[in-house]
């Protein structure tokens, strides 16, 4: 069956048109209540059509649809919205039927039924976030609740009738404060939860969520207005009443559009509910503040008692021609400005209540006698709300701005970062290209057949050597950024570890014409460090202070104790010095001084960085101090001692080992150079070796050759990898035992956990020292781990 675009999807209308009763029937009652008619109209038929008819549609469109929704999915939010519109329509049959009998009775039995109603509607979208009920539990809860709702509702006109509850109306003075305090409590509550829905509709769109956010909002308004009512079937009372009818058939369009957009196998409100779970309603409730709640909507009400006190002062020296609201314009102006829109509408409510109550005649209550008295409040509580709109226009403008200022300067953040990439990247590529060059050059004059190639062979390795490093600082700083850097800590004499690496670079300081001051103390300076970070730290240092020196300078090096419990190494230059804007900078990441660009060892910018990271990680700190330009600079690192250490210094790791008897070696590497050098390389400390050059012939060669030692690439062609090689080898009952060396560029804890797990005895990272390879090699049992290494996969 074919229907309207718009009717069908349930959309267009809420959107477009669904919202104007609202203001007309706000503006009928303040026009209404400021005219105040003296006729009254009678007219039973209307009367009980507006009571009964949409409280008959209402059980039956909505209250039996929820109880079948309910027992199919036992989602609690349906359960409780489809009984707060039980309770309300109970309250509505029964307080019609009261009507006759007194007009107290038909408010009270209606009005506390409608706060019950409130709350039920309150815990149901709450409850929307909220599991299931199991479904064989649904009809006890279903039964229970809603004979529960039926005996409350029963237990208020009892109440009622019998006179043991309070007046909500007094015979020619219209409510009381009781029935005042419920009726303003109600319509809060019902605000309160169609704001809920509302928002849940912004954030995961639904006819059902808006239509009936709407129809909760048309039943606030006619309660609000039903305060205003003095006498029975004035015209106030015929207006809220249409107001409440005209909500309660939106509720019903809102379950029948929700049927509509249901999902397979579930019920209107059940597929509504579970959306709520799964998306907006929880996420909203995680976004609320309480505490920041409390305070705005606490300023409010503090701001407009102040301003009652100032009113109070004001009309005892000013007189009673005092304006009523003179003191109240400003305290809500503010506390809109400052609290917000909802702050703002709360002050100006709470403000025309307290002017109502304590200022316009009659005097004690919440009654106005005079008609131009009435069209100040109206007036008030209009300009109440506009100041309420324009503070918050004037917050929205102000916050744009704040942003637009937050993102000009982020944008000038990202310039500066992108400039220091666009330097790094241009350093990067001439760092590469340098060592680049004289290896090219290097291997040309090897093809030429140099006489002596030992120069050419010592270039080369430099070369390498200073590109490994390039590469080893830029992973580093990248692991160290990351959290990956995992320290190995153990008994260290610190300067013992300055002494060595001094010896390593004595020869490069004596290159470049440098002359060497050292400080030693009498007695070990124990820490606990990692001996390879620490070396790290020193040995950058020791090179930023000789690459920034001319020759001729003088590079100072100490170590001693600082404060108590604290170690230090002073490495100190003469040479190129640091500007004093630079000092704060020194340390971070791609940083460098212009005029160091151009020196021929500028590097990447890292080495500070690096070293500020891994004195960091041992909870130590690094400093800089420099005079200026031409001044020299001094780098001081500070250490935690090791408590209670003591004896001599802790022994050097294995250096370089020697093979011992001849080895059967298996190299599994796809780079056919990388193969074909470690095959010379081995082969020349008289070891047998052959190479395969992926996985499968890999295996086929181990199970041929038979190797005492397998080296093998991670990352081979083929189907299989460097781990599945591994598996497989311990698999095999003949070559289970065969010692398995991983070599991998990638060299990261959990590279190294992945292969030890893969069944590889040993980890080593590319380029791999051949010097490293040694101790491998020379270890006489298989699948055993060589001096100076950790096990497994170090």
């Amino acid at each position: 069956m074919q229907s309207f675009g718009w009717i069908k999807a349930g959309t267009w209308l809420p959107g477009r048109l669904a919202w104007l009763p609202i203001p007309l029937l706000m503006a009928a009652i303040a026009g209404i209540w400021v005219v105040e008619p003296s006729a009254t109209w009678h007219f039973p038929p209307l009367f009980w059509l507006l009571a009964y008819g949409p409280v008959i549609i209402a059980i039956g469109a909505i209250v039996l649809p929820t109880a079948r929704a309910f027992l199919d999915g036992g989602q609690r939010s349906v359960l409780m919205l489809g009984c707060g519109v039980w309770v309300f329509s109970l309250g509505v049959m029964g307080g019609a039927g009261a009507a006759s009998r007194s007009l107290n009775l038909n408010w009270t039995i209606y009005n506390l039924a409608f706060l019950l109603s409130a709350l039920c509607h309150v815990a149901g979208v709450a409850a929307a976030s909220r599991g299931r009920i199991r479904l064989d539990h649904a009809l006890p809860w279903l039964v229970s609740v809603y004979l529960g709702s039926l005996a409350a509702v029963g237990l208020i006109a009892w109440g009622a009738f019998a006179g043991a509850i309070p007046p909500f109306h007094h015979a020619g003075r219209g409510g009381t404060l009781l029935h005042d305090v419920v009726v303003l409590a109600t319509v809060l509550l019902f605000l309160v939860s169609a704001g809920l829905l509302w928002q849940t509709h912004r954030r995961a769109p639904s006819p059902f969520l808006s239509w009936y956010a709407l129809g909760l909002v048309l039943i606030a308004t006619g309660l609000a207005g039903s305060m205003l009512i003095d006498a029975g079937d004035s015209p106030m009372q015929w207006v809220t009443r249409s107001a409440r009818a005209w909500g309660t058939v939106y509720l019903c369009l809102a379950v029948r559009y929700g049927s509509r957009a249901g999902r397979a196998g579930q019920t209107a409100l059940a597929a509504v509910a579970q959306a709520w779970r799964e998306r907006a309603f929880t996420s909203w409730l995680r976004q609320w503040r309480p505490v920041g709640w409390g305070l705005r909507y606490g300023s409010a009400v503090l701001a407009v008692f102040i301003a009652f006190l100032m009113r109070l002062g004001s009309s005892a020296w000013a007189g009673p021609g005092l304006p009523p609201y003179v003191t109240f314009y400003p305290a809500v102006m503010t506390v809109a400005m400052v609290a917000g829109f909802g702050p703002g509408l709360l002050a100006s409510v709470l403000a025309g209540l307290m002017v109502q109550y304590w200022v316009l005649e009659p005097v004690g209550q919440f009654a106005i006698a005079s008609p131009v008295d009435r069209l100040g409040l109206v007036i008030f509580m209009i300009m109440g709300v506009f100041m309420c709109v324009v503070a918050e226009l004037y917050r929205h403008a102000r916050d744009k701005a704040a942003s637009y200022d937050r993102e000009a300067a982020l944008g000038e953040r990202l310039k500066e970062e992108a400039r220091r990439k666009d330097d790094f990247l241009a350093v990067l590529a001439h760092e590469l290209r340098n060592p680049l060059t004289p290896i090219r050059n290097a291997v040309y004059l090897l093809r030429k057949q140099t006489p002596n190639p030992e120069p050419v062979y010592t270039i080369i390795e430099r070369q390498v050597v200073h590109l490994g490093r390039l590469v080893d600082d830029l992973l580093d700083v990248s692991r160290i950024s990351r959290g990956k850097v995992h320290l190995k800590l153990e008994a260290t004499d610190l300067a013992a570890t300055v002494r060595g690496v001094i010896a390593d670079y004595q020869p490069v300081l004596d290159e470049h014409g440098l002359a060497l001051e050292a400080g030693w103390p009498a007695e070990p300076v124990w820490i606990a460090a990692d001996h390879a970070r620490v070396v790290q730290i020193v040995s950058n240092l020791l090179h930023n202070a000789i690459k920034f020196t001319d020759p001729g300078g003088t590079v100072s090096v100490a170590v001693g104790l600082d404060q108590p419990g604290w170690c230090l190494v002073r490495i100190k230059d003469n040479g190129q010095g640091i500007r004093p804007e630079q000092l704060d900078s020194v340390f971070e990441p791609f940083m460098q001084a212009k005029e160091t660009i151009g020196r021929s060892e500028a590097g990447l910018g890292l080495g500070l960085a690096l070293v500020k990271g891994l004195v960091t990680l041992h909870g130590g700190t690094v400093a800089a101090r420099s005079e200026g330009p031409g001044r020299g600079a001094e780098f001081t690192v500070l250490l935690p001692l090791l408590q209670g250490a003591t004896g001599s210094a802790p022994a050097r790791r294995a250096g370089d080992g020697q093979a011992g008897d001849a080895r059967r070696v298996l190299i599994v590497e796809d780079l056919v150079d990388s193969a074909l050098t470690l095959r010379l390389l081995l082969q020349m400390q008289g070891h047998m070796v052959e190479i395969a050059q992926d996985g499968r012939t890999g295996l086929d060669k181990a199970a041929s050759f038979l190797p005492e030692i397998i080296l093998c690439d991670i990352g081979l062609p083929g189907e299989l990898s460097g781990y599945d090689v591994a598996r497989s080898i311990r698999a095999m009952p003949g070559l289970r035992d065969i010692q398995l060396v991983a070599l991998s560029g990638f060299g990261s804890p959990e590279d190294k956990a992945m292969a030890a797990e893969a069944g590889f005895d040993l980890h080593l990272t590319k380029p791999v020292d051949p010097a490293r390879l040694g101790p491998v090699l020379a270890t006489p049992a298989a699948r055993s781990v060589p001096p100076g290494f950790a096990s497994p996969c170090p």
